[in-house]
């Protein structure tokens, strides 16, 4: 069965599918556009994922620089405790 879903995050939709024990057989896109190809006995779980689903972007991991200072800010903070 192909399911197609408008206005989802295509990547962080198919690992909530992995994670909800679902492997697609595929996922395709196109612009706001999302195809899940998966048996016809998964859609009911397809459908619950995706009701739960929150479109926003997976957040960029912090660069080195904003790790340091956090590490830097820690410390400074432990340091004021003693």
């Amino acid at each position: 069965m192909k399911i197609e879903l408008k206005d989802v995050n295509t990547n962080k939709l198919h690992d909530e599918l992995l994670g909800a024990g679902i492997a697609p057989k595929l996922v395709e896109s196109k612009e706001n556009t999302t195809w899940v190809t998966v048996d016809d006995s998964e859609e009911g779980t397809v459908m619950e994922v995706v009701v739960k689903h929150d479109p926003s972007p997976i957040p960029l991991p912090k660069t080195e620089l904003e790790m340091l200072k956090e590490i830097v800010e820690q410390l400074v903070l432990a340091n004021l405790e003693v």
